[in-house]
C-alpha cells in the first residue's frame, strides 16, 4: 500500500498521466476495504471518465499526457508539481481566510457575496502589508534541501 501511495505522489510530482491513472485504479479497492464511501463511490467513475478521454476528448487527453493536469509553482525545483486543487488551497483559499472563517456572517447572503467579490482586494492588501513589514515570502531553498536537514536525514536512515 505504501508503494501505491508513493507511485501516486510520484505521478503528481512528475506530471505523469499514465502513472496517475494506473495508481488511481490500484487505489480503488482500498477505498472500499477501508469504507471510504465517497472515494469508493466516485473514484471508479473518475477513473472511467479519465480513461475515455483519449477517445472522447483527444485534445484534453494530449494536454494531460503532457503533464498539464498538475501545476508547478516553482521552476527551480523540477519534482515539485502539485495537484491543482492543492494549489488553489495554498494560494486563493489561504488568502481568503478570515479569523473565524465564514462563521457568523454566512447566514447573510449579501455579506457572503461581498466577501467573495472582495477577496482578491483583501488578498492584495494583505500581501502589500506583509511586504511593508518586511515579511515577504521567500523563494529560498526548501527546508528538506538544507545541508543540516540532509545530514540529519542521513543519520536517521543509518539508524
Amino acid at each position: 500500500m505504501v508503494q501505491l501511495l508513493l507511485h501516486f505522489i510520484r505521478a503528481t510530482r512528475e506530471g505523469n498521466w499514465e502513472l496517475h491513472l494506473s495508481s488511481t485504479r490500484s487505489m480503488i479497492p482500498w477505498y472500499f476495504a477501508y469504507d471510504r464511501v465517497n472515494y469508493a463511490r466516485y473514484l471508479p467513475a473518475y477513473w472511467l471518465e479519465m480513461c475515455s478521454l483519449q477517445k472522447d476528448h483527444p485534445a484534453i487527453y494530449a494536454e494531460f499526457r503532457d503533464g498539464k493536469f498538475v501545476a508547478q509553482r516553482q521552476r527551480q525545483h523540477p519534482f515539485s508539481q502539485v495537484a491543482c486543487d492543492q494549489v488553489i488551497e495554498q494560494t486563493v483559499n489561504r488568502d481568503s481566510k478570515t479569523k473565524g472563517g465564514l462563521v457568523g456572517f454566512s447566514v447573510n447572503k449579501g455579506a457572503v457575496h461581498r466577501w467573495i467579490l472582495s477577496q482578491h482586494e483583501r488578498a492584495a492588501i494583505t500581501k502589500e502589508c506583509l511586504a511593508m513589514a518586511g515579511n515577504e515570502p521567500s523563494s529560498g531553498q526548501k527546508k528538506h534541501l538544507d545541508e543540516s536537514r540532509m545530514k540529519q536525514d542521513e543519520r536517521d536512515v543509518k539508524k
